[in-house]
């Protein structure tokens, strides 16, 4: 059985979180203790609220070393909305933040369109499509660990936010999804990093699918 951790550094949206791996029959745990996260099998960074207050949040716990150093052994390790946005250098959201740098980019917002046939709420809120990058299809997809594993092209997800990351290294990008004049980073992975920009947890079967892949990896 593996163990999963999911940090706990109130952020919301750990406990459907929590029971969507549970439900796969997952070892999991929430918790900020340093030992139990560098003793488990993968580990997981969910978030509903602002870059700001998660970043304050991990150092005033003492989590952002701690983070750093369960990646270091090479186990998986998955963001999760802001989880995700976290891992980046930086963000604009409310002024300029640094974050756990763990993969090179930033977090900007969602433009206003200009146009009245390009009308969009932001933040965008509910169901969009991952477009699946075709060369990581071709790259990976003999792997029984393959992330997208059971996953259609254009599979829908539930979306919730007004920023979405730019990573530097386009590569990293394994599926994106449009919105109003966006086309946005929504799936990436470099070596044991992955990040969702959308809520697993919230997508019904698929999402689920896309987590037992993880926990296969």
């Amino acid at each position: 059985m593996k163990k999963i951790t999911i940090i706990d550094y109130n952020m919301g949206n750990t406990f459907n979180v929590c029971k969507a791996f549970e439900t796969m029959g997952c070892d999991v745990t929430l918790s900020k203790d340093h030992n139990i996260i560098q003793n488990s099998d993968r580990l997981v960074l969910p978030g509903v609220g602002s870059f700001e207050n998660g970043m304050n949040n991990l150092k005033k716990i003492g989590l952002k070393d701690t983070i750093k150093q369960f990646i270091k052994k090479n186990r998986p390790f998955l963001g999760i909305c802001v989880g995700m946005q976290l891992m980046m250098t930086k963000s604009y959201e409310n002024g300029i933040h640094k974050g756990l740098g763990l993969i090179e980019g930033e977090v900007i917002k969602f433009k206003k369109s200009k146009t009245l046939d390009q009308k969009y709420k932001i933040p965008q809120i509910g169901w969009n499509k991952l477009i699946i990058d075709n060369n990581f299809i071709k790259k990976f997809n003999s792997k029984d660990t393959f992330i997208f594993k059971d996953i259609i092209n254009e599979q829908y997800m539930y979306f919730l936010h007004s920023y979405y990351v730019v990573p530097k290294d386009k590569k990293v990008i394994i599926a994106k999804t449009s919105y109003g004049i966006h086309v946005f980073c929504s799936i990436f992975n470099f070596e044991n990093l992955y990040g969702f920009q959308f809520h697993p947890e919230r997508s019904g079967e698929h999402g689920l699918t896309l987590l037992k892949n993880f926990i296969s990896i």
